[in-house]
Order: structure tokens, then sequence, then C-alpha cells
């Protein structure tokens, strides 16, 4: 089969134009009208932050793109490298999609790069001849795209599910904190990372045998496998919000010596904080604006949507050396999803019966969760630079799927090469006490947030305050989505309503004892 190749040519107005197995992709008369044309009769509903355009080529379109949407950004797909060399212009962004592309990548890469709030202000176009010219990378781009914004909702739903349980687990957390800690230094020792995968439990002889090279640090969910194995971790890290997630922590009841890495945001047991607290701080303004506001001191990590990336993200700041990971496997498996002991296991099995039975629930529990996806999808798409850093440990060849540039090692060969390797400390916390006014600085600054909200008016261009904007997001991130998108005087009020009735609850339930 002959390999079809771009032609350019000029058209009759003189501009250039191109085709491909002699069917022109551009007009052969005048390609900036036709343009001017198709980005002028366009139906668009709201004012748009982002437009990508896909399958632009020669990218006549974002001239007229800008002139009718002079505050949007242009985002380009182009399906060949032959339109790079019109993609030299700071007014739009491109993306180059080839046959290979995997659409995971394009969905990570405009994650990254947009956010899931722009998700909803951003319209998507596709140039009709260059979806008959180039179908494979077309559909490419189409689910890409498609991925991305199924995400961004997902996203979005959990922030909204969670944000105000986040908000006032955080107030909770500065209201209870005694002694907080951490290290004062990065170190040059490897670290394993005990997550809670079914692999955990063939790992654990090996953790015992060289639990002297490592400094360990356990995912909330391994930490009772790991206690119950007489395995004591340096450090215990969790950030989840949910109710439930507090049950991981329960073991550590009688092990109040291990410093406790969390965020602001994880529902944590009373008897944690009078454990020595190493807090997280995101670099989202909610999170700067608490530590600056309580003067408590905090480490500086990404916000992620899973215990072990975090931790992995804890691993990368504070050593320069190998990173190491055991349980990691988000692989779906017959049985149960975690290694035993688990604690939310062991509360899910006294639901269980004859009709209702165990190997039931693991079955659907296994068949409908679609965090493992998730989870697999976010280290897959890992950087270069981080994920060679990281290996994973398991006894089995062949047992764990493929993730990207994280490579998987056999226990024995890491035996072959650590021999007489010992391990150096990281254990050299710097305690401090929790000043007693930290929580009551966080409450008087809601106190002025919430007379500033109060007299913010309407306005139709949106809102320029970032502060105020932030706090809307917090308690009614739904209309002010809608909000942001229309510019509606109702969407406004909505979410001006919203935001001040939830301040006002903290004030009345939530003032300094």
């Amino acid at each position: 089969m002959a390999i079809m190749a771009l032609q350019f040519s000029t058209a009759k107005n003189g501009e250039k134009t191109c085709s491909l197995d002699n069917v022109f992709i551009h007009s052969k008369y005048n390609p900036s009208q036709e343009a001017k044309n198709w980005i002028f009769n366009l139906k668009v509903d709201f004012v748009p932050k982002n437009i990508i355009v896909l399958g632009a080529c020669i990218p006549y379109c974002t001239t007229f793109l800008h002139e009718r949407f002079p505050n949007a950004q242009i985002i380009l797909f182009q399906y060949d490298k032959v339109f790079e060399s019109f993609s030299d212009n700071e007014n739009f962004v491109s993306f180059f999609i080839s046959k290979s592309t995997d659409d995971v990548t394009i969905c990570e890469a405009l994650f990254d790069y947009l956010g899931e709030e722009d998700a909803n202000r951003t319209f998507v176009i596709s140039y009709f001849p260059s979806e008959k010219a180039f179908p494979e990378q077309f559909q490419l781009a189409q689910n890409g795209v498609q991925k991305y914004i199924k995400k961004s909702i997902d996203v979005i739903g959990t922030r909204v599910y969670f944000s105000k349980k986040w908000f006032y687990n955080s107030l909770r957390f500065f209201k209870n904190l005694k002694n907080t800690a951490f290290y004062p230094q990065k170190c040059n020792q490897k670290i394993l990372i005990a997550a809670s995968g079914p692999t955990l439990k063939d790992s654990l002889p090996y953790i015992k045998k060289f639990r002297d090279n490592f400094f360990l640090l356990s995912v909330s969910s391994a930490t009772k496998v790991l206690l119950e194995a007489s395995i004591l971790p340096d450090s215990v890290i969790t950030t989840d919000g949910g109710f439930w997630a507090k049950k991981h922590l329960d073991i550590l009841k009688n092990h109040k010596e291990i410093p406790l890495i969390c965020s602001t945001e994880s529902a944590l047991p009373y008897f944690a904080f009078d454990m020595n607290i190493v807090p997280i701080e995101y670099s989202d303004f909610f999170q700067k604006m608490l530590f600056e506001k309580s003067g408590v001191h905090s480490i500086h990590l990404e916000r992620n949507g899973t215990v072990t990336g975090c931790a992995i993200n804890f691993a990368l700041n504070f050593t320069d050396n190998e990173i190491y990971t055991v349980g990691m496997d988000l692989e779906k498996t017959k049985g149960f999803i975690h290694t035993m002991p688990n604690n939310l296991e062991i509360l899910d099995s006294l639901k269980d019966n004859r009709l209702c039975t165990t190997e039931k629930r693991i079955t659907k529990s296994n068949v409908f969760s679609q965090s493992l996806e998730v989870y697999k999808n976010y280290f897959s798409t890992m950087d270069k630079k981080y994920a060679q850093r990281i290996k994973r440990l398991c006894t089995k060849s062949n047992v764990l799927p493929q993730l990207g540039f994280i490579k998987t090692e056999l226990w024995s060969d890491f035996e072959c090469q650590n021999k007489s390797e010992q391990k150096t400390s990281l254990k050299n916390l710097t305690i401090q006490t929790t000043e007693k006014n930290c929580y009551t600085n966080i409450i008087n600054y809601l106190s002025e947030i919430t007379l500033k909200i109060e007299k913010t008016q309407y306005n139709e261009s949106g809102i320029t305050d970032i502060e105020i904007s932030e706090f809307f997001k917090i308690f009614a991130l739904p209309q002010f989505l809608n909000y942001q998108k229309f510019k509606m005087e109702k969407d406004f009020f909505a979410t001006k309503e919203k935001t001040l009735t939830e301040l006002k609850k903290i004030a009345e339930n939530y003032v300094d004892e």
C-alpha cells in the first residue's frame, strides 16, 4: 500500500494550502476566508476560557478565534509534525498527536496543563477535513479529550463531595494539634514504602531481613500488617479524609512513638494528636492560608489522589537515593484487594452472611472499583526522571503490571546487591510544641473573610479577588463554576449565599474553646 504524503501548494489568493492524496485539506482558493466562515458560524453559548482545535493543520483559524474570543487560550492538536513549522506562535499552544499516541497520555497532558476546573470552560472544535485526512489521529485526540473531560468531572465530583469534609477536618486538626515534627534535612538512604496490595504478605520476611537497609515508610492501610508481623515502621503516612480511613490508624494507639505524616484534611482518631505529627502542606491557596495563619511548620508535597503517591512524593523530596515499594500491586485479583489483616475488611466482613457471602462481596469490589485503574494511570504516566528512581520489589517474576518507567525488581536480586549495606538515620526529628493561638488566628481570619464576602457585589466580568474565589470553590463549587462559565447574576448570588451559610456555621460551631 502506498504511503500518502502531504503536499503543499499555493492557493488562488496566494496563501499556503495543502492536500493529502490529492484531496485538499484547506481551500485551494481562499484558506483564510474558509477559516473565518467556519469560526464565525460556530454556536457557542458561553465565553470560553480555552478553545481546543482538533486537527487545525495550517492554523488559519487562530486569527479568527482570537478576533471572536480575545481572552481565550487557543490549544491546537496537530496530526502531522510538518504543521509544527506553522506553530511557532505565542498566541496558541500546540500538541502533536501521532498514530502511536495513547489517549490516556493525551488525557493526562490536558489535565496537567489545564486542571479540572478549566474543563467546564473549554470549548472543543474539530476541523472536519482533517478528520477524514487523519482518521486514526482524530479518534485518538477525540478519545483523549473525552477522557480528560470525564476525569475532570470525576475530580470535581470528589471535591464537591469531600471539600467541606476536608475543610472541617482541617479546622479540627489545628484545634487539637499538640506537637509537630519535621525532618530537618534530606538523607542519602534508601526508602522503602509499604503499600497494602496482596503481594505485601510475601515481602514481609524480606522486609524483616533487610530492615536496617531502609527508612521504612508505611501507608496507613499497610501499618496493621507490618506491626502484627513485628515490623516497626520509621513513620506512617495518611492523607485520606474519609471517615472510615481513620480505622487504619487504630493499631497506632499502642505505638504512639511512631511519627505520623499526615495532611490537615486527614481523618484522624483523637489519640493521633498525642503523637508527633509531621504536617503535610499542599500547594493550593487554602493550605497555604492555614499554615500561614497558624504558624505551624510543615513539609510541602503535591496534592495526590492516592496515599502511596503522596508517600512517593515525600520520598522523592527527602532522599537522593533509591526508592522502593512493596504491595503497590494496582492489579485486580480473585481475592482481597488488600493484604490481610485490614481493618476496613474486618468491618465489612461483619455484614457477610449466607446470601451475601464474602466471595460475592470481594468479587463485586474488584469488578466495580475504578480506583485501581485511576491509580495505575497516575503511576504509568509519571515523569520519567522521577519514575526511574522508583522500583517495586516482589518475590516472583511477571506478577505485577507494567507501570510506565517504574521498574520491578526481585527481592533475590536486591539481596545480591545489598548484602553489606547498612542504614543511615532519618529518625532525627525536630519536635515543636504548637502555639495555643494557632487555631484562634485561623478562626479570626475566617471572620474577616465572612465580612469581605458579605460586601462583595455581582460583577459580570467575574470574580477578580483570588481569596474570595478560593472560598467559593470550597463551599459552592458547582454554583461557582456555573458563574465563571455563564457570568449570570443568579449563579453569583447562589454561590455567595451558600458560602456565607457555611462560614456562619463555622462561626457558631467551631469557635475556640
